[in-house]
């Protein structure tokens, strides 16, 4: 029994396994480019990322076919949500943290719910490095995206729906989301 761990972050993600004495057993990266479609956007293209993804799940699962993957666990970088159906296929490209779209949201949030209650259920400080502004983005500047998207789900979370998993996340994850 082998454990596979997933990383995915800005630039590139990687694929490692250990066996069940903690060995290393071996390791696989794929890189992508951040793209800015417009100044102050920061994109990733989804369907490319998942497509890296699952480049380095299949070396990691050829090399340790001697040791099959028993489990895996996942990474992300934060915040960065990807719109996906109930079906389970990507919609669109992923806002990045560093994306300044949702900056205008910022004033009127720190206001209703509020600053204190937002900090109080998550421990983050308002800003726009953050989901929640950038899906009042989405909802306002993409309208049809927004209503076709059955969830906006951060990438750790996304691998394990479109593997087959249920749409979930953890609750540090969570909270970069607001």
């Amino acid at each position: 029994m082998s454990l596979l761990g997933i990383d995915i972050g800005h630039a590139g993600c990687k694929a490692g396994a250990i066996n069940a004495d903690g060995e290393f057993l071996t390791l696989a990266y794929r890189e992508y480019q951040i793209l800015q479609p417009q100044p102050g956007w920061a994109e990733l293209d989804s369907q490319a990322v998942w497509n890296e993804i699952k480049d380095v799940i299949k070396e990691v699962a050829s090399a340790t076919s001697h040791d099959p993957i028993a489990a895996v666990s996942m990474t992300s970088m934060g915040e960065a949500m990807t719109p996906v159906t109930a079906g389970r296929t990507i919609l669109d490209n992923c806002i990045l943290g560093i994306d300044a779209r949702g900056e205008e949201y910022v004033a009127a949030m720190g206001t209703n719910p509020g600053r204190e209650r937002l900090h109080a259920l998550n421990g983050n400080v308002l800003g726009t490095a953050y989901s929640l502004p950038k899906l009042a983005w989405v909802r306002d500047h993409e309208r049809e995206l927004f209503q076709r998207a059955h969830r906006f789900l951060l990438w750790s979370g996304l691998v394990g729906f479109l593997l087959g998993g249920e749409p979930v996340t953890d609750y540090s994850l969570a909270s970069r989301t607001l």
